[in-house]
């Protein structure tokens, strides 16, 4: 036994001299226990629930790299706005995703989790039209209908006592039945349940709880791929809904000739190659758009309102710009119209530098060497950045923890431009989020119809309820999720 005890001694004693000085990474700065072991991560990440980000940006502030840190053994992370492109090349240049940060997805399938640069590409092409912006603007009627449910629920907790209304109800229930409809042609009810009875929320959660845990354990993922669902809920009992929802689901055939052009009449389509209509990735895929498309949406309807509503002037002034495409409060115009106004387009673009969307990317550049202020990190490096870091950075963003949309106006060209390089809620490059036409579209007419119609003013929150706290692929308070409550005091007439 001693002798086994002795080899893994001199194994791991000879794998962190490799680590710290004949390594590719060896010549990056960090810390030393970091380039030898993968534990800081863990230990952060697992039993710290998500508070690695924090760890990685005081890395940045020590080390004379400044921008550039090895975090663990095989990777370096850079918080250099003007880099990002580079890490998330486009143009033909080859990009793959890091296995180690997407075995916590519990997906082998969906487009998030394609490792090969090729694969995806191949896979993603197949998807483009049903999200592209043409395909959304036709949807937009359909996400009309959506918020004026989201209205009349607003104009009831205005005529009842109190006039108190939880908004992460209204926007989780907003945006689920919206992708619900946009994926089978058909909502599931949540913004009419008042039960708020939320499964594609429950089990989002559910996932990005567990998805540090999944990155340090990946054989956890092909595992519980085997169980029966059944066994496998009586250890995660939030997934049970999905099944659930899978089954309501699969009762009835896929809606055709519903107005709008629906995710799964793409993947089902007749004439699609094999291995997109295969049960697998049909599955995965689904299930993955139906839990990007909600919470994270949802915190940036949630942020959004939460910022407003603190700057009354800024509100007011909004609600005057709104008038142009929305003479009466109750009109309802499209998000091509609305993007062609420059405070909401400030706004918009101000939201998204606050909002929770995915936390940091891992690129693998296979046939290039990356070098960032004189650091080189061969092919095949792991060279990871964070959009929440990005966006708070001081260099393209001046007083970055202010919420302030007049950058945007106020910013001469160059300066605009930079800006807008530096904003990456969606990622960048052929791999950024497919449904970011989608988000866009939400957040400028769910905004734009709450501002031109109501008044209101925060209750029983603070900014502890959306503090950004845990990187759970999206952004998390100390504990629980992001809630915004608010009560209303007025409604517009003119």
């Amino acid at each position: 036994m001693w002798v086994y005890v002795g080899l893994a001694v001199i194994f791991l004693a000879l794998r962190a001299i490799y680590r710290l000085y004949f390594h590719p990474l060896a010549k990056i700065p960090g810390p030393k226990l970091a380039a030898i072991s993968s534990l800081p991560e863990f230990y952060h990440d697992v039993i710290r629930d998500g508070r690695y980000l924090w760890e990685v940006e005081k890395m940045h502030e020590k080390y004379e790299a400044g921008p550039v840190v090895r975090i663990n053994p095989y990777q370096v992370h850079i918080n250099d706005p003007s880099f990002y492109g580079e890490i998330c090349a486009s143009g033909g240049r080859k990009r793959d995703k890091s296995f180690a940060a997407m075995a916590g997805l519990r997906s082998s399938e969906s487009l998030p989790s394609i490792i090969d640069h090729d694969h995806h590409n191949v896979r993603r092409k197949h998807l483009n039209p049903v999200f592209s912006k043409k395909a959304i603007v036709e949807i937009v009627p359909m996400i009309q209908r959506k918020i004026a449910m989201v209205m009349e629920d607003l104009e009831t907790a205005y005529n009842t006592e109190g006039r108190v209304v939880d908004l992460e109800h209204e926007f989780t229930g907003l945006t689920a039945d919206t992708v619900t409809e946009f994926t089978y042609g058909k909502d599931l009810g949540f913004l009419r349940d008042k039960q708020f009875n939320n499964v594609i929320l429950g089990a989002m959660r559910e996932m990005t709880d567990q998805f540090h845990v999944n990155r340090f354990f990946p054989f956890l993922t092909p595992l519980l791929s085997h169980l029966p669902p059944w066994f496998m809920c009586q250890f995660r009992p939030k997934l049970a809904g999905i099944y659930e929802l899978q089954k309501r689901i699969n009762k009835e055939p896929v809606i055709k000739n519903h107005g709008i052009n629906t995710v799964m009449e793409t993947l089902t389509d007749p004439s699609m190659p094999a291995e997109i209509r295969s049960p697998e990735f049909i599955r995965e895929t689904v299930n993955i758009i139906l839990g990007a498309a909600t919470e994270p949406t949802s915190g940036t309807l949630l942020m959004g309102i939460y910022q407003l509503v603190q700057q009354q002037p800024l509100w007011l002034k909004l609600r005057e710009e709104l008038k142009a495409v929305m003479p009466a409060p109750t009109d309802a115009p499209s998000w091509l119209q609305l993007e062609q106004l420059p405070l909401m387009r400030a706004v918009f673009h101000e939201v998204l530098r606050f909002s929770p969307g995915t936390i940091r990317i891992a690129r693998v550049a296979t046939q290039e060497t990356l070098v960032c202020q004189g650091h080189a990190m061969p092919p095949g490096s792991t060279v990871s950045a964070s959009a929440r870091l990005i966006h708070m950075h001081e260099d393209p963003f001046p007083d970055p923890h202010s919420f302030n949309p007049d950058r945007w106006l106020e910013a001469d060209p160059k300066q605009h431009n930079k800006m807008l390089q530096a904003l990456v809620p969606f990622s960048r490059g052929p791999r950024n989020c497919i449904g970011y036409n989608l988000v866009t579209a939400e957040v400028y007419m769910v905004l734009a119809a709450i501002i031109r119609r109501f008044d209101m003013e925060l209750y029983d929150t603070s900014p502890a309820n959306v503090a950004f706290e845990r990187d759970c692929v999206v952004a998390r308070p100390v504990s629980g999720f992001w809630n915004v409550k608010v009560r209303l005091t007025g409604v517009a007439t003119n």
